[in-house]
């Protein structure tokens, strides 16, 4: 059942369309650096075209599903489930508290249409939207199905059509298809997303695609990656076998991904007949550098808003807080930034923690 929001906020008469677009395992300036990546050039071209860049800024928690359920609820899990605790275990209410979020149900409350993209995760999925975007070729015994779908759906007379899919998708007797799947599903994502400024009415867009993220499928020009060596580390993971394949897969992957959100984003703003409020955030850091995993790309385009409401640390529990305070004349208060030691395992841990100073 869909939460009902009280609020006292009306749409402005001239609803800014919000997008909000999530880069999985974005990382920050500074800790590419440290991996001989200078990203200057990307974050220089986002401030010129008006975004602020946080340049200091960590996520709250350090894994995707419990940093989405933060920021779509706008507070950390303890207040957004508070009746779990530190010891409780299951994804159940996390997930839920995910695809019947805050965010949603307040842009929803508002008369816009909700947007979402195909995320190749189920438990991210919000095939509920008004717009559910996912690519017509996905085949349905990818790698969202489980072991024994795949092996069901090969014993149909559909055998045939999928093992001559297989073999299209072999590169010198290697099986890439969960990677070029993978591959296809991001390019699709991004070559629609532009499209949505077209929609007649106001909207909230939910855009969450795994890059740069592993699989390191992607090499800078956007083109497949054939070296199984950047995601086959044989535990089925999808990470290179090597730290300097993760780091080159890495790097590649951004670079890839810094190309086409510049276009995209360039292509919103001109396209919209309102300017946007465009949110480009890491739900996370590195997951396979130590120490790293907290830091994140963070980057905000608030037209018409005095850019003071914005500082270098700001997390990502505070973005819609400051989004529906500007836009909305709401009155929320800016929450403490910090970063939160939970995962999956035991996603309602409390175990917070200072965000390490910025350089």
């Amino acid at each position: 059942m869909r939460k009902k929001i009280e609020t006292q906020a009306k749409p402005p008469a001239r609803s800014p369309d919000v997008y909000y677009i999530i880069l999985d395992a974005y990382t920050r300036e500074d800790t590419l650096n440290e991996l001989g990546f200078d990203n200057s050039e990307f974050l220089d071209e986002l401030r010129e075209i008006g975004f602020y860049v946080a340049n200091c800024s960590t996520s709250n928690y350090s894994n995707t599903a419990n940093s989405m359920a933060t920021t779509l609820n706008m507070n950390y899990l303890w207040e957004v489930i508070p009746q779990k605790n530190a010891k409780d275990t299951g994804t159940t209410a996390l997930f839920a508290s995910i695809k019947n979020s805050y965010v949603e149900n307040y842009f929803r409350d508002l008369g816009y249409k909700f947007v979402a993209f195909e995320t190749g995760g189920h438990w991210l999925n919000m095939d509920d939207a008004d717009f559910f975007f996912k690519p017509d070729n996905i085949y349905f015994w990818s790698e969202t199905l489980l072991p024994f779908e795949d092996l069901f759906i090969k014993t149909t007379i559909l055998k045939p059509f999928i093992e001559r899919e297989i073999i299209d998708l072999r590169i010198n007797d290697t099986d890439f298809s969960q990677f070029i799947i993978h591959h296809k599903t991001i390019h699709y994502a991004l070559d629609t997303l532009p499209s949505v400024a077209q929609i007649d009415e106001p909207t909230f867009t939910y855009f969450h695609i795994l890059v740069p993220h592993p699989p390191f499928s992607f090499l800078p020009d956007g083109s497949f990656n054939p070296d199984p060596n950047y995601y086959n580390d044989k535990t089925g993971s999808g990470y290179g076998i090597s730290r300097e394949h993760n780091v080159t897969g890495y790097v590649n992957n951004v670079k890839f991904a810094n190309s086409r959100i510049l276009n995209v984003v360039k292509k919103l703003i001109k396209d919209s007949e309102i300017p946007p409020v465009i949110i480009i955030q890491g739900d996370h850091g590195m997951p396979f550098i130590e120490g790293k995993a907290f830091n994140i790309l963070n980057a905000y385009y608030l037209p018409n808003v005095d850019s003071t409401v914005l500082y270098p640390n700001i997390s990502p529990v505070n973005s819609f807080r400051i989004v529906f305070n500007e836009y909305f004349d709401e009155e929320f208060e800016t929450l403490d930034d910090v970063n939160v030691r939970a995962d999956m395992g035991y996603p309602f841990r409390k175990n917070i923690k200072e965000p390490s100073p910025c350089p």
